[in-house]
């Protein structure tokens, strides 16, 4: 058995896609014969024995080129046996009528079983028709930037508390000062938003930290958002803890900047990158005061 990197779910040895979540097992790197160490050799001058090592390594070095030969044919055979699919679910809004929600992934699969994959077409409420129009805003720009790539490409949803929250207190997206916020929100170290995200969705929490990645984008509607990588101030090993905010307009702050954060945690993201599987918290941020450092 072996585990798919991004659902971790168990999948024979086999396997080519994960049944769970379509993830490709034909893409991931594979340790070819010529990266291996060769043994160390001591090659002295003259004699038979330098001839002796030479062949050695001259019929080494043939082999090595036969075999990965053989293997890329091998390997391009197989792929043109595949043929690309897509497979998944779109959701679309009994009241409305709007497709507010896709979870379509593409796939390669055999010829012969391409006729077991496809969309599906399911039916809800859009966030829009169930929290109202900001809530709805919010979902848009996530599913947007979603499709454009963030989030290491995963799908997101805003929590439900987060969007009761958002549609009790609209005032507070964006706040405009931070006295408004500050007694609402409760500062919390973010290591526990990740081990207990249940019980911090849709509560406002205060984190200092460091912007470490800004930029301004346009969301759908023509209007603008800033989205941030926040790390925050004291954390130790920040390669275990990914902190996004998503603040509607452009945000007071520039890379660089030291801000105390006033962040609505809206959803927990799952990726898989080089540095291994790991959990994103995804938060709309509320209001953002720069601070001096010492």
């Amino acid at each position: 058995m072996k585990a798919c990197p991004s659902c971790g779910s168990r999948n024979q040895r086999d396997n080519i896609f994960c049944p769970m979540c379509g993830h490709s097992f034909l893409d991931e790197p594979e340790k070819h014969v010529a990266d291996r160490e060769a043994p160390h050799l001591i090659v002295r001058r003259g004699g038979r024995r330098e001839v002796t090592v030479l062949i050695v390594l001259l019929i080494i070095v043939l082999g090595l080129g036969a075999g990965l030969t053989s293997y890329y044919v091998s390997r391009q055979i197989d792929r043109s046996s595949l043929v690309p699919v897509k497979s998944g679910v779109v959701f679309k809004c009994s009241r409305c009528g709007k497709l507010y929600k896709e979870r379509v992934a593409n796939l390669w699969v055999k010829k012969s079983d391409q006729i077991d994959y496809g969309v599906e077409t399911a039916t809800g409420l859009c966030y829009t028709c169930k929290y109202g129009p900001l809530v709805g805003g919010y979902q848009d720009m996530f599913m947007s930037l979603s499709k454009k790539g963030y989030y290491h490409g995963f799908a997101t949803d805003i929590a439900d508390p987060a969007a009761v929250f958002i549609n009790a207190n609209p005032a507070l997206f964006p706040a405009s000062s931070v006295d408004r916020v500050a007694a609402v929100a409760t500062r919390v170290d973010p290591r526990l938003i990740l081990k207990d995200f249940q019980q911090y969705a849709g509560k406002p929490v205060a984190v200092t930290a460091t912007i470490v990645g800004f930029e301004v984008v346009t969301v759908p509607g023509g209007g603008t958002a800033t989205y941030l990588q926040l790390e925050p101030v004291g954390n130790k090993d920040p390669a275990n803890l990914e902190l996004l905010a998503l603040y509607k307009g452009t945000a007071p702050v520039l890379k660089g900047d030291t801000a105390d954060c006033y962040l609505l945690p809206s959803d927990l993201v799952a990726y898989h990158s080089k540095k291994g599987d790991g959990k994103a918290i995804l938060c709309i941020a509320m209001f953002l005061n720069p601070v001096r450092t010492p």
